[in-house]
């Protein structure tokens, strides 16, 4: 198989659960959901409750996609790969829109999101 999670093929494409890590990453150093890795069942809905922009069902959808690159026998696709990217950047963005001023700048520039 080429392309999608999960193949290292060196074209450039992260592991959908390096990307998925990467926004429980974004997540915890902001403060949210010190509590939870991102794979518990309530995830994608207390998510949606902090962020009204992403909906529970977009957020399962990503949910099953990286825990089939984690535990799948047939690993997530192109296109799921890049909805999970998607799924991260919109949430950074739903992030970094809840900060204001130096702390926004600071988390952008200095964590790198």
């Amino acid at each position: 198989m080429t392309g999608g999670c999960g193949t290292g093929t060196g074209s450039g494409r992260g592991d959908c659960k390096e990307v998925y890590a990467g926004m429980m990453g974004l997540l915890h150093a902001a403060g949210y959901f010190p509590d939870l890795q991102g794979w518990e069942r309530e995830f994608p809905e207390r998510a949606a409750e902090a962020f009204p922009e992403l909906a529970r069902e977009e957020l399962c959808r990503q949910q099953k996609i990286v825990m089939r690159d984690v535990y799948g026998e047939i690993l997530p696709g192109e296109e799921e790969a890049q909805y999970v990217r998607w799924m991260y950047f919109r949430m950074a963005e739903a992030v970094l829109g809840r900060m204001k001023g130096c702390r926004r700048l600071l988390f952008r520039y200095w964590k790198g999101y």
